[in-house]
């Protein structure tokens, strides 16, 4: 499983309902988050591309996406960034997509809509 639902259920009082609707506001709300990510990453705006990071951080520590971990935490840093080659950030940023849509897709098997 590529995410974890404990914080979400701790914060929710494991209510399905609440789990779902979180689910629900994540895949619908990080699809434009990761196209500015990506807009960012294309016009090389380092700066942007660190707080969009920071906004995905935010949705990857909710869901436990702890395969991300260290990935996001490196492309939210704007000064670490600026020392990595453009290789680099591409695969971190290609990682991020992919991690993802991967986790959508698992989100939407487990969590079908009603």
């Amino acid at each position: 499983m590529l995410y974890n639902l404990s914080v979400v259920k701790k914060l929710g009082g494991d209510e399905d309902i609440f789990v779902r609707k979180l689910i629900y506001i994540f895949i619908n709300s990080i699809i434009p988050e990761l196209n500015q990510f990506n807009e960012a990453y294309e016009n090389k705006d380092l700066k942007m591309l660190a707080i969009r990071a920071h906004s995905i951080k935010s949705n990857f520590d909710l869901f436990n996406v702890t395969s991300m971990k260290k990935t996001i935490r490196i492309l939210e840093n704007k000064d670490l960034l600026t020392t990595l080659d453009s290789k680099e950030i591409a695969s971190y940023v290609t990682e991020v997509n992919t991690t993802i849509h991967a986790v959508i897709a698992e989100m939407k098997q487990d969590y079908p809509p009603c």
